[in-house]
């Protein structure tokens, strides 16, 4: 198919394993996930634990809006929006701080 054929999702899917051809020391992707069914999420989270986490497997750094996947994921965040930016974890974030954070910025 042409990329112009295949779904978002796919077309999402395509990107990353393209990254991956090249195996990188750190990838920078922009809400990889937010064309994924709820089922192929919870696959690339499963996939880019056991990439991310072996050894000599790539570091990450990704922008997403998604807490969910952020918690599911980040072993440090920064949020971006106040002044200045804030890192507001350095081990996987506690759904709360984030929350809490984010909506300080809001108010």
């Amino acid at each position: 198919h042409y990329p112009h054929q295949l779904s978002g999702g796919m077309q999402q899917r395509v990107g990353i394993a393209r990254s991956l051809a090249t195996e990188p020391g750190l990838w920078f992707i922009d809400e990889p996930f937010s064309a994924l069914d709820a089922a192929r999420r919870a696959r690339m989270h499963e996939a880019l634990r056991s990439v991310c986490g072996a050894s000599d497997g790539p570091a990450l750094l990704w922008v997403t809006h998604s807490i969910d996947d952020m918690v599911a994921l980040a072993t440090r965040v920064v949020l971006l929006g106040g002044s200045p930016a804030r890192i507001t974890g350095s081990i996987p974030p506690r759904r709360d701080i984030i929350l809490r954070a984010l909506m300080e910025d809001h108010s």
